[in-house]
């Protein structure tokens, strides 16, 4: 047998292996927040996630099938079940689940498959998936109802009196379709950081945050990223801030990073190495690029929840990126 086939099966056979612990270690990381975030928030997030993930493996199946490729080889890979896993986290636990099948239909098929499987996709499939629930279905997408906070544990009233309770909106939801004179109002900083820390997300913003540590312990991500992400976001929302003469500048920013989803996107959805820019350089511009853009998004446009669009149009400039940073002279 030629040698040179025997190398490269194995360089194959590697990647593989590589590509499957990759998608072990991320899952492994996403498991304590997602179940903090069944305890803490809503439990049906778990039968999110279940639909979900069999919906994506039925669809990555049916895909292959019709590819003429492996089936089983390829599911076992983890890659659907890491991008349903994902875009389960992202949807309301109260979504209909024929809503979730679709959702998951759609990231395999059109964020994956029809782009010729795993690592060639140009977008984030778990993303793609979530902007078209968003775009379809607005009404159901946008009802956050469930645990709004600790004090809902010790007391059905408290729900059934708090407005906030019974919406369940999520932290950035709440900053976009709450009242300016309410957003504006200057309560102390102590008032402020408890008001916050009385919320589910930012404990599950804080198991995320952890679960980021390890995956660079691991070196499995690249630090630059979510850190382009989060100082883009923070920056620009300082700078709002300042123009605006909030004197709540501190107190705002100590809430920001506590943001599960922005914590979330930081850590899980930026890093993803098959969308990301291969250089050092371009990562940094890449992930303050998708910062800014889910500030923007976030700050001027109907959705209160801007991560997805935003990352979705950072992955279109991902080739022109690596097109102008490869060609820089010491890169």
């Amino acid at each position: 047998m030629n040698p040179r086939l025997l190398v490269n099966r194995s360089l194959v056979e590697h990647s593989v292996r590589r590509s499957d612990s990759i998608m072990r270690a991320v899952m492994l990381a996403l498991l304590p927040g997602t179940l903090l975030h069944a305890w803490l928030i809503d439990g049906r997030v778990l039968l999110v996630l279940a639909t979900c993930a069999l919906a994506a493996l039925v669809a990555e199946a049916l895909a292959l099938t019709l590819r003429r490729r492996l089936v089983t080889s390829t599911l076992l890979d983890g890659s659907a079940l890491l991008s349903a896993w994902l875009l389960a986290l992202c949807l309301p636990p109260s979504l209909p689940l024929w809503q979730v099948v679709i959702g998951a239909a759609v990231m395999i098929l059109l964020g994956k498959q029809v782009f010729g499987g795993l690592g060639q996709n140009p977008f984030n499939p778990a993303m793609l998936g979530f902007a078209f629930l968003i775009v379809s279905f607005p009404v159901t997408m946008t009802d956050w109802s469930g645990i709004a906070s600790f004090d809902d544990w010790r007391g059905a009233a408290n729900m059934i009196t708090s407005v906030d309770g019974v919406s369940g909106a999520t932290p950035l939801d709440r900053s976009v379709t709450m009242d300016p004179s309410v957003a504006g109002a200057r309560a102390d900083w102590a008032t402020r950081a408890e008001r916050t820390l009385s919320s589910p997300w930012p404990w599950v913003a804080l198991a995320w945050f952890a679960a980021g540590l390890w995956l660079l312990w691991q070196k499995l991500i690249d630090w630059r990223l979510p850190a382009g992400f989060l100082a883009s976001i923070v920056t620009l929302h300082l700078l709002s801030l300042l123009m605006r003469g909030d004197a709540m500048t501190l107190a705002s920013l100590f809430a920001l990073p506590l943001s599960g989803a922005l914590m979330f996107t930081a850590v899980f959805v930026i890093t993803d190495p098959v969308t990301a820019p291969s250089s050092h350089g371009a990562r940094w511009f890449y992930g303050a690029l998708a910062g800014a853009l889910c500030w923007s998004l976030r700050e001027f446009s109907s959705y209160p929840e801007g991560a997805a669009f935003a990352v979705l149009l950072a992955n279109a400039t991902v080739p022109l990126i690596d097109h102008v940073s490869l060609r820089s002279p010491g890169r």
